[in-house]
């Protein structure tokens, strides 16, 4: 008598040394003599697998007239797997692929085994097909020969959109299902949260738009409204520039009102859109003067708004009230 190996493997997956089977005088048909082959246990997640037996003969006078085919079933043995971090992140506009990976924890295996991968949306913070491509049941495959030991891992790939929207850092969700009974999923494991970090060359430009009136008459304009605007590029977070007046031939406070005004651009503006202020044009009381000037500088604080040179000062104009008798006007500079 002797084993086979099939898909199982001798020593690996049962023992049995070939071994001769006796027969004693007086036996007839359906008398039977038994040998054991030892089937050995492991913790490895596997296919149910089969050995043959076969029976051969010296003696001519012996028929053997079948081998056997013996199948191991599989009892039961599980792996672990789950996601490799608990946080994920990654830069927007980086060109490098980025994987989300789930790992072996427990366990080994000598055949495949799938886990899935899905993302959802967290909050209304990073949005499938705006900021990312939506992975819906991604499958990751682990191979024979996978071992919690060896820390086996295997990944996907989430594509992160560079959108060249100005934003704050944006977080999705991910998490992993399986089909088999065999794969347990811990529940700390089960999630995972990737943070998109914004793209440190995105920006938005602001500034005074060409065409932006910036001629008064005292005495007739009494306020001066100004709206910069953005000029390039849009917004999914608050930002903030500053708009201070500085004296020119025009004196605060005679000629104007100071102003230093806080403007807020917000989430969901782009071009075209602008804020405003005003300034406050006084009147002298007939005091006769020149034409006077003053301007509006812009400024920031935060490196991703650009304010380009030609638009970041409006030069203001005030001419002289009619009624404050002749209009003199300025050398010119």
């Amino acid at each position: 008598l002797e084993a086979i190996s099939g898909t199982a493997t001798r020593n690996k997956d049962f023992i049995q040394q070939s071994s001769f089977i006796m027969f004693s005088p007086g036996s007839t048909q359906n008398s039977y003599s038994c040998k054991s082959v030892d089937i050995r246990q492991d913790s490895v997640l596997e296919y149910n697998e089969f050995f043959i037996l076969t029976l051969s003969s010296t003696n001519n006078r012996v028929v053997v007239t079948r081998n056997g085919t013996f199948q191991i079933i599989e009892d039961g043995d599980t792996v672990t797997i789950g996601f490799a971090q608990k946080v994920f992140s990654e830069t927007e506009g980086n060109n490098n692929p980025f994987q989300i990976c789930a790992l072996m924890m427990i366990g080994s295996l000598e055949r495949f085994v799938s886990v899935f991968i899905s993302t959802l949306d967290t909050g209304a913070t990073a949005t499938a097909g705006t900021d990312y491509i939506a992975l819906t049941r991604k499958e990751v495959m682990f191979s024979p020969g996978a071992s919690a030991i060896n820390n086996s891992m295997n990944c996907t790939v989430l594509t992160i959109i560079n959108d060249n929207t100005l934003e704050n850092t944006e977080a999705l969700s991910a998490i992993l299902t399986t089909d088999l009974t065999v794969v347990l999923i811990p529940s700390a494991n089960v999630s995972t949260t990737i943070f998109i970090l914004e793209d440190p060359y995105d920006y938005i430009t602001v500034g005074f738009a060409s065409g932006t009136p910036n001629i008064v008459t005292e005495g007739v304009n009494l306020t001066l409204k100004l709206c910069p605007a953005i000029l390039n590029g849009s917004l999914e977070k608050d930002v903030f520039v500053i708009a201070t007046t500085m004296d020119v031939s025009a004196k605060f406070p005679s000629d104007y009102g100071y102003a230093s005004e806080e403007l807020k651009f917000t989430n969901g503006q782009g071009v075209g859109n602008a804020v405003c202020f005003t300034v406050v044009i006084n009147n002298d009381a007939n005091v006769l003067e020149y034409t006077e000037r003053f301007q509006v500088l812009l400024t920031q604080n935060y490196t991703a708004i650009h304010i380009p040179l030609q638009q970041r000062t409006m030069l203001i104009t005030i001419l002289e009230d009619p009624n404050d008798g002749m209009n003199l006007i300025e050398p010119h500079k």
